[in-house]
C-alpha cells in the first residue's frame, strides 16, 4: 500500500511497509509546477502498490489529477481520506468535524499511536496548524496561524525597503539588525503559538508532562526554539494514514 501526502506546496509518499520499517519518506515540491508531470517524474519508476490510500489538502483539482494519474498507469481507485468524528481511539473536537482538515485529523490520529500521554500537535508548514490532543485521544481544537516562510514574506512585501532583501537565517539569539530581529520575531512568534498551547493543554489535562509531536518541513526551524520535551515526527501524517487505512476507518473514495 502506498501512503501519500498531497499538501498545498508538497506531495510526501511511502509505502505501508517501509513506513513500519523506519524508512523516511520520499517528498517533492511541487508549487508552481503542473501535479501530473511532477507524479510522472517522481512515481513512474516506483512498483506497481495494491492500494492508494491519500491525504489531500490541495483542493479537487490535484485530487483528480492524482487519481487519473493512478488509474492510467496503475489501473486502481486512489482512495482519499475524509476527516471523521472519531477513528483509531480519535475523537474530534470541532463542532463540524468534516471542517477539521483532513491532514491534521491524519496528524492526530498518528500522534495518537506514536506518543503517549497528552500532546500539542504542530504542524510546521505554509501554515501553522497546531492541536491539543488529550491523552485518552480526545482533541480539544486547535490554532492556525501564517507559518514561519509566510510570515517573513509578508513583512518582505509590506516593507521591502526596511530589509532591504531577503530576510536573513534565523539567529540563535536576539536579532541585531533589523532583518535579524525580523528574522528572530517571526520564529519566537511561531515558537510561543505552540509553546502557549502546550500550556493550555497542562492545565486542561492537570499534568506537567505534555509532548509537542512536531512536523512538517519548517519544524527544523521551530524544534530547536521550543522548551520541555519535543518528539519530532516528519512522517506523523502517513503514520495516521496507516492506521486509518488498517483499521477500515479511513473513508472516502477515489475521485472522478
Amino acid at each position: 500500500m502506498l501512503l501519500a501526502d498531497l499538501g498545498n506546496s508538497r506531495l510526501k509518499w511511502l509505502h505501508e511497509a517501509d513506513l513500519a520499517a523506519g524508512a523516511s519518506a520520499d517528498a517533492v515540491s511541487w508549487r508552481g509546477r503542473p501535479l501530473a508531470a511532477v507524479l510522472d517524474q517522481c512515481w513512474s519508476r516506483l512498483p506497481v502498490p495494491e492500494a492508494v490510500v491519500a491525504a489531500c489538502v490541495a483542493g479537487p483539482a490535484a485530487a483528480q489529477t492524482l487519481a487519473q494519474w493512478c488509474r492510467r498507469h496503475w489501473r486502481l481507485e486512489p482512495r482519499f481520506v475524509r476527516t471523521g468524528a472519531r477513528a483509531c481511539g480519535v475523537r474530534n473536537g470541532y463542532r463540524e468535524p468534516g471542517r477539521l482538515g483532513v491532514d491534521r485529523w491524519a496528524a492526530l490520529v498518528g500522534a495518537h499511536w506514536q506518543v503517549g500521554g497528552p500532546k500539542v500537535v504542530a504542524d510546521a508548514g505554509s501554515a501553522l496548524t497546531v492541536d491539543l490532543l488529550r491523552a485518552d485521544g480526545t482533541h480539544l481544537g486547535g490554532f492556525i496561524a501564517p507559518g514561519i516562510s509566510a510570515m517573513r514574506q509578508a513583512l518582505e512585501r509590506l516593507a521591502p525597503h526596511v530589509f532591504g532583501g531577503p530576510l536573513p537565517p534565523v539567529p540563535a539569539a536576539a536579532g541585531r539588525s533589523t532583518g535579524e530581529c525580523a528574522a528572530a520575531g517571526t520564529a519566537a512568534a511561531a515558537a510561543g503559538l505552540v509553546e502557549r498551547a502546550a500550556a493550555r493543554l497542562a492545565r486542561e489535562s492537570d499534568s506537567d508532562s505534555v509532548t509537542v509531536v512536531l512536523c512538517g518541513g519548517e519544524a527544523p526551524l521551530l524544534e530547536p526554539l521550543l522548551s520541555g520535551t519535543v518528539r519530532v515526527e516528519p512522517d506523523l501524517v502517513l503514520h495516521g494514514l496507516a492506521c486509518l487505512a488498517r483499521s477500515g476507518e479511513a473513508g472516502g473514495e477515489g475521485e472522478s
